[in-house]
């Protein structure tokens, strides 16, 4: 079950909602690499490997941090962009999040 065109996010529009890059990246490893996609995917992956796809809040706040999100930009996860639901103290991956993940993390290092 996936989105219909009209509602699909590009990896740019879903980094876009979830804030800048604290440190910069050269443009070289940007279009060499896709470091957004990447970024995106290795922050999904910390809730696809956890036990029913949930994290505790503070440890998902300090994983984005970790990959270079700006804290106050993680709430575009949770916006419009569906990937993660916030369920009381705990954020989880959607089903719409693991699928994206799944169709997308060959693109991981």
């Amino acid at each position: 079950m996936g989105a219909s065109s009209p509602c699909r996010l590009r990896s740019e529009d879903l980094a876009d909602l979830v804030g800048d890059v604290i440190e910069p990246v050269p443009p070289e490893e940007d279009r060499q690499h896709g470091w957004r996609m990447q970024r995106l995917l290795r922050y999904l992956q910390h809730f696809y490997d956890a036990p029913d796809g949930s994290l505790p809040q503070d440890v998902a706040r300090t994983l984005a941090s970790q990959e270079g999100y700006d804290p106050r930009g993680v709430g575009g996860f949770y916006q419009g962009t569906a990937i993660l639901r916030k369920d009381n103290e705990l954020r989880t991956l959607t089903d719409a999040g693991r699928e994206f993940f799944e169709e997308n993390r060959h693109q991981l290092d």
